[in-house]
């Protein structure tokens, strides 16, 4: 799962948020079959069936990376991490210096997966 315009997106971050991101990116991969890596709005996307599913992203004011779930409104939020700034959309926020806990991430990408199946039958 590599594009170009996504490996230049990550060429420009600094090296803790390369890592973050590429871990990210792997567990992406990991857990949701068939996803389809794509650059939009200036950042990598995934789709699932084409349809938008969430996308990673380097607020350039900020030395965090996020993940962003499309219809993450829908999610249960158990541990309580997902930040609400917009209609639908729900992210983690990863500052440079959080250790990612692959089990929460996990349980957060099979939640949404779970969305994504219910909204997609």
């Amino acid at each position: 799962m590599t594009n170009p315009w996504v490996e230049q997106y990550i060429f420009k971050l600094n090296p803790e948020q390369k890592i973050l991101i590429d871990s990210l990116r792997c567990l992406i991969a990991q857990y949701i079959p068939n996803i389809e890596e794509t650059y939009k709005y200036q950042c990598p996307f995934y789709c699932l069936d084409k349809k938008m599913f969430c996308y990673l992203t380097a607020p350039a004011k900020t030395q965090n990376i996020a993940i962003g779930f499309c219809n993450g409104y829908l999610m249960n939020d158990d541990a309580k991490i997902l930040s609400n700034d917009t209609k639908q959309i729900r992210k983690i926020i990863f500052g440079n210096t959080n250790k990612l806990n692959i089990s929460i991430v996990r349980m957060y990408l099979l939640e949404a997966l779970r969305i994504h199946k219910l909204l997609n039958p």
